[in-house]
């Protein structure tokens, strides 16, 4: 028995070091599982009411019109390739199982792969730091992300994609069967990419674990992982991308066409007007406004292309601008206070978009997310002053392939379009290193507690 055991800090750290890492990951999910359980029932009342789910309603039209007519389609006449197409099916089993109510059963499925997510962050953290207050830390934290949950109920794919960055983390913890590990990678990162066009984004992570097993001199082991892990992605993305192609006669690296409308909604004269301010979806009209001037008809390949071309016009005329835009969208990504930070009107005032009625949210549940997200950064920061540097070298590969995520993340978003929502896919790491940084900092002091009590017997 450690010397520690004197105080009671001490002693319940004693007693959770001995409590198997099984048990305590089961614990804490029935913990989560009871928490979300409540939230849910309280929410689930409301979600059939008319405006009460929140979201993006293309999908769950996407959905039906699969269902009804057999088309991908969002004007059930055109095919569509505006939305990937692995929510807009999830969306569409549950049209076909649960009839009317299908928008609380999906609400429920999300929240079970919410649960999911949660346990895979779980395993993660015994994987990456093996520390058991860790986990219970990491419990906590993501318990404590209201905005995520609310994104759960929401018909919106963030909680399947969210599930998908995870388990592909999950998977780069693990050492074992390494052949089986990279084609799961491939195959998850080909998922995300049918979820959200920022899918792709999974793949570059595989390089400096490919890159390290060439240092080591295997060369014939790099190059069976890299041909498995292109090889399952490709299985998972390549029949949509052939669809894309047959119905649109386009090939992209994203899973839909909605790239140049996002870089030019992140890219345009009025952008510092409305963000962090206001939802960048309520631009459309002047959007339009920039299609008919370039002529473009209405066709969603050449609209796609007329908007990104529209958008590097803007950038290459407006370099200090563009500079300004890309550190507001990434203050507005990481912002404790959730972002868009209001609702106003969009009104034209001579050809220009203008803010009217500008509101503030600043609610009670707002206020806690503030306070969630800065203790989030808090330990992050505490992470990488107090803990890297002692950190072991498989720690260190990880943190760097969670750093570059972020990095790669963080810069695509401050490239196009910015909000908290789409930190959120982030948010189970961050948490994570958190949950680290403060368990080993609790360890620490339940230490130095203990050093002057045992300081006499050692001398």
């Amino acid at each position: 028995m450690s010397g520690r055991s004197d105080s009671f800090l001490g002693r319940a750290l004693d007693r959770l070091d001995r409590l198997s890492f099984g048990r305590c990951a089961a614990g804490l999910a029935l913990v989560m599982a009871a928490v979300q359980g409540i939230y849910l029932a309280r929410a689930v009342r409301i979600l059939d009411r008319a405006g009460a789910y929140g979201g993006s309603p293309s999908y769950g039209t996407l959905a039906r019109n699969l269902l009804e007519r057999g088309l991908y389609s969002l004007d059930g006449v055109r095919f569509t390739a505006y939305r990937p197409p692995l929510y807009p099916l999830f969306l569409a089993a549950h049209q076909w199982a649960f009839g009317t109510h299908w928008l609380a059963a999906a609400a429920v499925t999300q929240s079970a792969i919410a649960l999911a997510t949660g346990v895979l962050l779980l395993l993660f953290v015994r994987r990456v730091f093996d520390d058991r207050l860790a986990m219970i830390a990491a419990a906590l934290l993501y318990l404590g992300d209201f905005f995520y949950w609310n994104e759960v109920l929401a018909q919106i794919e963030t909680p399947l994609f969210v599930a998908l960055v995870m388990g592909f983390f999950y998977l780069l913890a693990r050492a074992d069967r390494p052949r089986a590990r990279l084609a799961g990678l491939g195959m998850l990162a080909g998922l995300a990419h049918l979820t959200r066009p920022t899918g792709w984004l999974l793949l570059p992570l595989l390089i400096p674990v490919l890159a390290r097993e060439c240092r080591r001199g295997r060369w014939p082991a790099a190059a069976v992982g890299a041909a498995l892990a292109g090889a399952s992605f490709l299985a998972v993305a390549l029949p949509w991308q052939l669809t894309l192609h047959r119905e649109l006669g386009v090939a992209t690296l994203l899973s839909s066409t909605t790239g140049g409308e996002n870089v030019y909604k992140g890219n345009n004269p009025d952008l510092l007007t409305l963000c962090p301010y206001v939802w960048l979806d309520a631009y459309q009209p002047w959007i339009e406004r920039e299609l008919r001037a370039r002529g473009t008809a209405d066709d969603e390949v050449a609209r796609d292309r007329a908007l990104r071309a529209a958008a590097f016009d803007y950038i290459r005329g407006h370099p200090l601008a563009f500079l300004e835009g890309v550190a507001v969208k990434t203050l507005a990504l990481h912002s404790p206070w959730p972002t868009p930070l209001g609702k106003a009107e969009l009104v034209d005032r001579g050809g220009r978009a203008a803010l009217s009625g500008y509101r503030r949210t600043d609610t009670f549940f707002v206020r806690v997310q503030v306070l969630h997200w800065i203790v989030v950064l808090s330990g992050v920061v505490l992470y990488l002053f107090t803990g890297l540097r002692r950190a072991p070298a498989a720690e260190r590969r990880m943190l760097g392939l969670i750093a570059m995520f972020c990095l790669l993340f963080t810069a695509t978003q401050a490239a196009t379009i910015s909000a908290t929502r789409y930190r959120l896919p982030m948010d189970p790491l961050l948490i994570a290193v958190a949950a680290a940084a403060y368990a080993r900092a609790l360890h620490s002091w339940a230490d130095r507690r203990a050093r002057p009590a045992s300081a006499p017997a050692a001398a």
